[in-house]
């Protein structure tokens, strides 16, 4: 005990040195993290926390000794051959740099997104860990089979869908080894033979990345916002400014009234042909707000798909439930805190004598709020700019 300083006390009646001596019970020993002695490892010492704050039992060098064959099974992370043998190997390993237990290095296969480190087996499980959700929204959680399995790495005990990319890839990510089986779908051939989720996939086209992995995507997955090719973003912005697209609509009485589709003066044929058109007044949220002039939509009295509508039209067809195959973008209140430095001249109002909301002048007296919120509250921007394929 003579080189350990005052941060570790000896304890009162000698107790400091008990369980000190090497036997058949404790036939590995590791160099203590302070003293530097050579200290015999018990199964109370094994597998236990590697930080000097709570409390490290062996040095750094020797972590791999003490943090394998766990006995107590609330500190085992997963399950691998170490040097032939199948053995456990501690959960406060995985992921540290520079150790590595495993033969198969399954406990060092961790991702550095933009935000934290973190093991790929607790990607794309349901769960945040990663601050922006980037561990949720990595592009290998995009496409996952249809079929589960419990991950080697489960800290939240359930089975989960595979990401495709983790099919024979010679890694076994599954307990049972089901993602190295060859019995899996696959679509295409030469360069974009692929894995599918099911043996329901439908087999579609795909655009061919000049770069990039994995050298194709998916076209319901072009210009998603993920650069899967490299310069897929780029293209994508190229694209969407080579046409004009359609807005806004019709406006009248002030900016309170909008006709959506066929809705118009001197369309009554078509209205006739294709549906009615309806009146509804529309605010969002649709509660008790004091003060605000709602907007009166005339738009047709049926559901159909909004696959090529933009911007307002888009967004009052689909907020208003008349879009056959997509909902509503709206999500985030605008209440008053929201966008601080936009509309200076904004004034608050109440909300079912519950919480504040801003409004803006639309004409005169009237006040209107309008506004998509975006993601990160401190941006907001006219129903006219959502889903209009320019990333504000």
């Amino acid at each position: 005990s003579s080189g350990i300083n005052a941060e570790w006390p000896l304890r009162p009646g000698g107790e400091d040195e008990a369980n000190c001596t090497v036997n058949d019970e404790t036939d590995t020993t590791c160099r203590h993290v302070i003293t530097e002695n050579l200290v015999p490892v018990h199964n109370f010492t094994r597998c236990g926390p590697i930080s000097l704050d709570i409390m490290q039992y062996c040095r750094h060098e020797d972590t791999a000794l003490y943090q394998t064959n766990c006995s107590d099974p609330e500190r085992v992370g997963l399950r691998c051959e170490i040097n032939g043998y199948m053995s456990t190997v501690s959960k406060y390993i995985i992921c540290e740099d520079d150790i590595s237990a495993c033969d198969d290095n399954l406990d060092s296969s961790c991702f550095e997104t933009t935000t934290c480190k973190i093991h790929k087996h607790l990607m794309c499980n349901g769960k945040v860990d990663c601050t922006g959700k980037v561990d949720e929204t990595h592009q290998i959680c995009i496409s996952m089979t249809n079929q589960k399995c419990r991950r080697r790495v489960d800290l939240i005990n359930d089975e989960l869908p595979i990401p495709l990319s983790w099919l024979q890839d010679g890694v076994k990510d599954c307990e049972n080894g089901i993602d190295e089986t060859s019995y899996w779908p696959t679509c295409g051939q030469g360069p974009t033979l692929r894995m599918v989720p099911s043996n329901d996939t439908k087999c579609e086209n795909v655009y061919l990345c000049r770069t990039g992995y994995p050298g194709y995507i998916e076209l319901d997955k072009l210009c998603d916002g993920l650069d899967t090719c490299g310069n897929e973003n780029k293209v994508c912005s190229v694209s969407s400014r080579s046409y004009t697209i359609a807005t806004s609509v019709f406006t009248t009485n002030k900016g309170l009234v909008k006709r959506l589709s066929y809705c118009m003066k001197g369309m009554k044929s078509l209205e006739q042909l294709k549906g009615s058109c309806v009146a509804k007044q529309f605010i969002y949220p649709d509660e008790d707000i004091f003060g605000v002039t709602e907007t009166s939509l005339i738009l047709p009295n049926l559901k159909h798909s909004c696959d090529h509508m933009y911007g307002e039209q888009y967004l009052y067809t689909s907020c208003t439930g008349r879009c056959s195959d997509s909902s509503c973008p709206l999500r985030t209140i605008p209440r008053y805190e929201v966008c601080p430095s936009q509309f200076p001249d904004r004034v608050g109002t109440i909300v079912n004598n519950k919480y504040l909301m801003f409004l803006t002048r639309s004409y005169g007296s009237l006040y209107t709020n309008r506004y998509f919120v975006c993601e990160d509250n401190t941006t907001c921007v006219d129903y006219s700019k959502v889903c209009d394929l320019v990333y504000d």
